[in-house]
């Protein structure tokens, strides 16, 4: 039976701040193979891609000629080298975004599907669910391996909703990134903005737009699926 109503969260940015984090990863990245990266370049290589993605655009445009003929192998090893520095950066940082342990038991409770979405590799996935306790929140988790192309493309939050088994018309996704929030409008399905990357003014074009999850209600969502807009 197709369920009325279903929730899909990216991960970085939603489930945990960790921007800052992945930040301080991409500068020892950079500083170790001698890239020069500025923050501002993390909004359009970095926030929402796939790690394959944004160093192929990154190191493409910030050092090598040859961005786009790294292996398969070697695209893999520089990703997990970066997510590593990550984790240990992180480790002794993690939390939850506010009010999150109560939403996600509220939609829990209520039975409402739930399904997390990242372009994170999964040794990332599995580092912030096991920290944060919340892996039995969630029925579905889909990573950037599940999928042959990553956000702005919407395949992961069709995906998730496939896995769900619910209609993308009635799924309401939680992102922070505009490359994410891209991804949710072109899969047709609701999108709730958090500001922790992203100001309330560069996610106007949400349908919602909250700075933590203490500001939203599941009747919250179902009047956002009720809604026109």
């Amino acid at each position: 039976m197709k369920k009325e109503l279903a929730v899909l969260f990216d991960m970085d940015g939603v489930i945990c701040d960790t921007n800052p984090y992945h930040l301080q990863a991409w500068e020892k990245f950079a500083e170790k193979h001698q890239l020069h990266l500025e923050g501002k370049d993390l909004s359009y290589y970095i926030y929402g891609r796939t790690n394959r993605d944004a160093l192929q655009l990154f190191m493409q445009d910030k050092a090598f000629a040859n961005g786009n003929n790294f292996t398969s192998d070697q695209l893999t090893d520089l990703s997990e080298e970066k997510e590593a520095l990550f984790r240990d950066i992180y480790r002794d940082h993690v939390e939850l975004t506010g009010g999150l342990q109560a939403f996600l038991e509220e939609l829990k409770n209520a039975g409402v599907p739930i399904a997390l979405a990242s372009n994170a590799p999964i040794s990332n996935i599995n580092f912030i669910l096991d920290a944060t306790n919340t892996r039995s929140y969630f029925d579905a988790v889909v990573d950037a391996t599940q999928v042959t192309k990553g956000k702005p493309d919407p395949q992961i939050y069709l995906r998730a909703a496939e896995l769900l088994h619910v209609e993308p018309a009635n799924c309401i996704v939680m992102e922070d990134s505009t490359v994410g929030v891209e991804a949710g409008q072109k899969a047709e399905m609701k999108v709730v903005g958090i500001t922790t990357t992203h100001t309330a003014e560069e996610l106007s074009h949400t349908d919602l737009v909250i700075d933590d999850f203490t500001e939203l209600s599941i009747n919250e969502l179902k009047n956002l699926l009720l809604s026109g807009h």
